[in-house]
């Protein structure tokens, strides 16, 4: 050991050292105690510490170096010092600084091997005036930053002997060169400084050692499953979540100006499921998940986001009497509307209704599902009264809508309606229009559905037949007590494409393979969710993607499914822990199949329904693990594992466009793993050297990747 300050002793200007150099402090630097721990407490204006003016009068690290200290930050700071001998003017940068970065606790070093300042940085973000025990270690070849005795982060870029400037400060509690002087507001109780490299069992010890005498922030709360949630309804929220051990657990809630914050406890459960009620319409607001370990230990996750503006069904119905009362006719219509739900098994986008029937249909479809209902009806005075229906009945301009026109020349685009039914069939037994080519032509394919049905009537099941062939569909008709029904559902789009990874496909060709799409182009829908809930496209992140009809968007932590063909949002998911970022590096966080969309949030994969967004399955990564580069096709979920935290994830605006290693570090997976997407079991798993996430390839049965044997890979703190 070089030099070691306990800052209680400070008095007069002087602060002793127990090693090495005396220090001094000046300004309105003061020692404070409080719960019988003292510290230095520098205010970051007009206050500082500092061993010496000139580095050179006293003793230095030369070939390795520790640097240990105790603190308590009062506020982040862009550039903020612990302890360091630094010039860091232009192209000119020697020394080396234990210190932070915004939030995140570094260590930065030049050496003979490599000439220039590297920040690395930890993982913790940093709380305000809670205690932290920071350690910047250089072995002459490795540079390491643990944080409360936990590595968090280690670079090989250097090698050989520090290299110093000329001349330097020896500043403590601050970052000082000749051109920029960041005084810190920050209270230190500890700082020793040695010559050699101390390991990380022996950092763990000496962290461990005293960590009760200090106010430590909680404990990172660890969850196997992060949070996620889903909309209830507009004004209720779910959250599940999954931790490592059963604890007893709060979850604390309030807006995101800090008023009005509300406690939901659960008892000790592995598995949590809690429901946030009475949420007002467009907010933002945080929650944050804590619970009591053994002991004293407690747990905390830190505080997580959400907006409710976020919310794209259709507003509530309201509760008003059916404006048709119960007579007969009501009946046979509510009895063909909950067969046409069942057997189409459509309850989300856009349902077309040919013929009003007075609104009965539209009613009914309104009332039983979350279908945007449009009417279609020739005739003035029946299109009037079928508004004023549904008008009465709450509906009108809301779930529903009636437009008078001709059905044999809809106004509409291509692929809009996900059902189309017919209101004047049902009760008039008329087909409506001369054939089936304009339903056709509006229907959406990938599972839309036509679905007419006569309740009485002269029509027969040649009629039907007849009437969809000279439309060009074919379909099948059923008889069943007097009624005739008649189907068709569209199956995908003959020619089109799919956009189900990354780049395209697993062969990563950027090629949907589409035969359509060519020449000018129009717009099909525009509308939500919009740029809001989206993160800055300058972070390079993952694709949206398309399969079987459905879009996938990823925003800002919130994922939507959406009706590629007409725009609606099926569901909206939240998960705080869903971010990925600098694709170019790493690998999507998302894979879309037919009926599935398999997303990443940090060690658990899981498996969305496409349609509902309803999780089906889950699989998790070993201890320790994330989840980088996901494929699936033909039966296998292929995966790849990275160190816990490697991912990137833009969150202080970074563009990923510079040459220095924080944008341009490849992440390596140490793992390949292929599962089955339904179980989850594990097919196969292979581990060679460090794969190159953003090489990995499929084509042919075949994977191809990059994969580096140096066994110094392995050695750092992340996958990076």
């Amino acid at each position: 050991m070089l030099h070691q300050w306990r800052f209680d002793q400070a008095k007069d200007g002087v602060i002793p050292a127990k090693v090495g150099a005396p220090a001094k402090f000046s300004g309105t630097a003061i020692v404070a105690k409080e719960d019988g721990l003292s510290r230095l407490q520098l205010k970051g204006t007009d206050s500082r510490a500092w061993v010496a003016d000139d580095f050179n009068t006293v003793k230095v690290p030369k070939q390795a170096i520790t640097v240990e200290a105790w603190v308590s930050p009062a506020a982040l700071m862009r550039w903020g010092g612990i302890a360091g001998i630094i010039q860091d003017n232009g192209d000119y940068e020697r020394g080396w600084l234990l210190g932070y970065v915004n939030r995140k606790f570094s260590f930065a070093l030049a050496s003979e091997g490599h000439k220039r300042l590297t920040y690395l940085q930890g993982t913790t973000d940093f709380q305000d005036n809670r205690w932290y025990h920071v350690v910047g270690t250089y072995d002459g070849d490795t540079l390491c930053v643990y944080v409360n005795g936990k590595l968090e982060g280690t670079e090989m870029a250097h090698s050989g002997s520090i290299i110093y400037p000329p001349k330097a400060t020896f500043e403590l509690g601050g970052y000082k060169d000749d051109n920029e002087f960041y005084r810190g507001a920050i209270g230190l109780h500890e700082i020793s400084v040695y010559e050699k490299a101390l390991s990380a069992e022996g950092i763990a010890k000496r962290f461990a050692a005293r960590k009760n005498e200090f106010p430590l922030p909680p404990e990172p709360l660890r969850f196997t499953s992060p949070p996620q949630l889903r909309w209830e309804n507009r004004s209720s929220l779910k959250i599940e979540w999954e931790m490592a051990s059963a604890l007893p657990v709060e979850l604390k809630w309030k807006r995101a100006d800090g008023t009005q914050e509300k406690v939901l406890k659960s008892p000790a459960s592995r598995m949590q499921k809690l429901v946030l009620l009475d949420l007002p319409p467009d907010g933002e607001f945080l929650y944050r998940i804590e619970a009591q370990g053994g002991g004293r230990t407690k747990h905390a996750s830190p505080w997580y986001k959400f907006d409710t503006s976020f919310y794209y069904r259709l507003p509530d119905q309201p509760k008003r009497p059916s404006p048709f009362g119960n007579d007969g006719t009501m009946q046979l219509v509510q009895s063909a509307a909950k067969r046409i739900i069942t057997e189409s098994g459509i309850s989300q986008g856009y349902v077309l209704v040919l013929g009003s029937a007075e609104g009965r249909l539209a009613y009914e479809l309104a009332r039983q599902t979350d279908l945007q209902v449009v009417v279609v009806e020739p005739n003035v005075e029946k299109a009037q009264a079928a508004r004023r229906t549904l008008n009465q009945a709450g509906l009108y301009g809301i779930r529903a809508s009636v437009h008078q026109g001709s059905v044999s020349e809809l106004p509409y685009g291509p692929y809009f309606a996900n059902l189309i039914v017919s209101g004047s069939l049902l009760i008039d037994g008329k087909l409506p229009g001369k054939d089936a080519s304009e339903l056709m032509r509006v229907l959406r394919p990938a599972g839309g559905v036509a679905m007419l049905g006569q309740l009485k009537g002269s029509l027969t099941q040649a009629d039907f037949e007849e009437w969809f062939k000279r439309g060009g569909a074919n379909c099948t008709v059923s008889a069943e007590a007097g009624q005739l029904w008649a189907k068709v559902e569209l199956g995908k789009l003959e020619g089109a494409g799919d956009w189900t990874h990354q780049y395209g496909s697993p062969d990563n060709t950027t090629n949907s393979r589409d035969d359509l799409v060519r020449g000018e182009m129009g717009i099909l829908w525009w509308g939500e969710p919009g740029p809001r809930p989206m993160p800055d496209r300058g972070g390079r992140n993952p694709a949206p993607l398309a399969a079987n009809g459905r879009m996938f968007i990823q925003g800002d932590r919130v994922l939507f499914g959406v009706d590629a063909y007409n725009g609606t949002v099926l569901w909206t998911f939240f998960s705080p822990e869903m971010r990925r970022s600098n694709m170019p590096r790493d690998g999507s966080n998302m894979v879309a199949t037919d009926d599935t969309l398999f997303v990443t949030i940090g060690g658990v994969c899981i498996a969305l329904d496409a349609q509902t967004g309803q999780r089906r399955a889950a699989v998790h990564a070993a201890k320790g693990r994330d989840w980088g580069w996901l494929s699936a096709s033909k039966g296998q979920l292929l995966s790849a594992t990275v160190k816990s935290g490697s991912s990137y994830k833009a969150d202080s605006g970074e563009w990923y466009d510079g040459v220095g290693a924080g944008d341009v570090q490849r992440v390596v997976s140490d793992a390949l793993l292929s599962h089955n997407p339904a179980t989850g079991k594990e097919q196969w798993a292979y581990r060679g050297g460090a794969v190159m996430n953003s090489t990995l390839t499929i084509a042919e049965d075949t994977i191809y990747f990059v994969e580096s044997r140096n066994p110094d890979v392995a050695k750092s703190a992340t996958s990076r």
